[in-house]
């Protein structure tokens, strides 16, 4: 770390060198230089000047152009000026953390008012747990289905203010069929609101102020309670198949020769809804839920007798078919897709249909390797997506070009050589995250990011957008990933040194997934990527 801290060091020198020998420096330059240096500096370990910068990015504007004068100047780079003398002789506190990070742990807070959803945050996630933030009810909700939580954590007057009676319900019914526990926050103490909490669903009701050790002994509690009630159920609540667990179980027994009397090969399907995510944008993820109920009950009319039906994890299912016949398993598929063809939805005066792709992997006894067998369907299966979808691929049929390896994209876009170098560090050691494969690449400026071909369709993405770039804004290049691709397979994160209400609502929402304020350990940030990744493309267990 000592090394860093020298080369910001001599970066600051560098900086305040050039502008000496300038006819003056412009407002906006001396914010960026003040946003870019209060990141990297408590990142180092260098927070000596931390309330310094923090005052100078509440006072300066970023988009002035006017010349500061002199005693302005000398004000703001008073704190600066030791170092182009050589004179260092105040020691830095160095912030020591504690790494205590539980990838199993994510709670989904929902609270309008931004100073306290911060405070809030940082404590909880001082304890290793981490949390994902949502200032309105409706993102709560959109939140909720997309990375499932661990626990809820909701203010109860952004409940009752802000959430319609549809958002509310939609929350509840979501957390509830997924055992979720909503834990509420409030000042209200009357024991009818307490009532009213109860009977919504809420676990816990809680009077602020509450200690935070206690607080977090009780979502602890909550946490391991649903933990255990999921263990204990086999059946996808929403949609009456199978489940992940039971799924696993089988395909042990299947390899280790623990077969039904009768059964020889056996045929294990990968199903994927096409374009599902536009159904819950377009119609709302009730209808959405509703499409998954329909298909789920139409496979297990077509595999009845032949095989189970097991929910994957969103809009993923799986098929076990007990019988390596291909024709027999295609006239299965192609049952369900002549159904589905037939089967038209509604949400309000509109109607659509949806299609799936599906992936086989056949297999007449030799393969033993459970993980392996659901890799070759789920290359099979991505085949099918990446040249068209609406189709089956069988793996026997996919040549070595055509089996496609997925993998985790983490991009960075910041202009502080430091920063950059500092996560290239720490997050180019990621090698995988759930045996997907994973790259690194860093960008300097907004302009090299958009030019640069690092766009793959058939890729995962998490991106680490820097808000305030010398040339493009970060939030106008935020906008534009989410209009120019297919973000549905894109986590972004806005990474800010300033902790201003408006920059964290500025960046949700303009549709970033989560933000990421500076200072932060490269080890906490590599921890956060990998969980919001595996969580975001439900990639656990694959």
């Amino acid at each position: 770390m000592e090394k860093y801290r020298q080369l910001l060091k001599d970066s600051i020198t560098d900086q305040l060198n050039e502008w000496n020998a300038r006819e003056s420096v412009a407002e906006g330059d001396v914010f960026l230089f003040f946003h870019k240096l209060k990141g990297t500096a408590a990142t180092v370990g260098l927070t000596d000047w931390e309330d310094h910068l923090q005052e100078g990015l509440s006072t300066l504007s970023r988009s002035s152009e006017r010349s500061l004068s002199d005693e302005e100047l000398n004000r703001w780079l008073e704190p600066f000026r030791q170092l182009q003398s050589g004179s260092d002789s105040e020691e830095s506190t160095l912030t020591d953390r504690e790494e205590h990070d539980d990838d199993s742990l994510l709670i989904l807070m929902i609270q309008e008012e931004t100073q306290m959803a911060e405070q809030s945050r940082k404590e909880i996630e001082s304890y290793g747990i981490q949390v994902i933030t949502a200032f309105s009810v409706q993102k709560g909700v959109e939140l909720l289905y997309r990375f499932s939580p661990s626990t809820i954590v909701a203010d109860f007057e952004t409940i009752e203010h802000e959430g319609t009676t549809a958002s509310k319900r939609q929350l509840f019914e979501k957390a509830s069929q997924d055992f979720i526990p909503v834990v509420y926050l409030t000042n209200q103490s009357e024991d009818r609101d307490k009532i009213k909490a109860y009977e919504e669903g809420a676990s816990d009701y809680l009077v602020r102020p509450v200690a935070i050790d206690v607080f977090i002994a009780i979502l602890a509690n909550r946490m391991m309670f649903r933990s255990r009630v999921q263990k204990a159920l086999t059946l996808d609540e929403l949609t009456g198949a199978l489940n992940r667990g039971m799924l696993n179980n089988r395909i042990q027994d299947l390899v280790r020769g623990n077969r039904r009397k009768g059964e020889s090969g056996w045929s294990f399907v990968m199903l994927d809804l096409d374009f599902f995510k536009r159904v819950n944008d377009q119609y709302g993820h009730a209808t959405g839920d509703e499409v998954l109920q329909a298909f789920v009950k139409v496979c297990k009319k077509e595999a009845e007798g032949t095989g189970d039906v097991f929910r994957y994890g969103g809009e993923e299912f799986s098929l076990l078919l007990f019988t390596d016949d291909r024709q027999a398993v295609e006239r299965v598929l192609d049952a369900i897709r002549e159904r589905m063809d037939d089967t038209v939805f509604y949400s309000g005066s509109d109607t659509f249909q949806v299609t799936f792709s599906a992936g086989v992997h056949i297999n007449s006894g030799s393969e033993t390797d459970a993980k392996r067998i659901i890799e070759s369907a789920d290359e099979a299966l991505y085949s099918a997506k990446h040249f068209g979808r609406n189709q089956t691929v069988f793996s026997e049929d996919l040549t070595k070009r055509q089996a496609l390896v997925r993998t985790i994209r983490i991009l960075l876009v910041d202009d502080d050589p430091l920063i950059r170098s500092l996560a290239e560090e720490e997050l180019s050691a990621i090698m995988h995250i759930d045996n997907l494969p994973v790259t690194f690449q860093a960008f300097e400026d907004g302009r090299s990011f958009r030019d640069a071909s690092w766009y793959q369709p058939e890729d995962y993405f998490v991106i680490l957008l820097d808000g305030y770039l010398p040339d493009i804004d970060g939030f106008d290049l935020l906008q534009s990933l989410r209009q120019t691709y297919k973000t549905e397979n894109m986590v972004i994160s806005m990474v800010t040194a300033r902790n201003a209400d408006e920059d964290v609502m500025h960046a949700l929402e303009n549709g970033a997934d989560d933000y990421i304020t500076k200072p932060f350990s490269a080890p906490q940030l590599a921890a956060r990527v990998k969980k919001m990744a595996s969580r975001a493309f439900q990639l656990t267990g694959r």
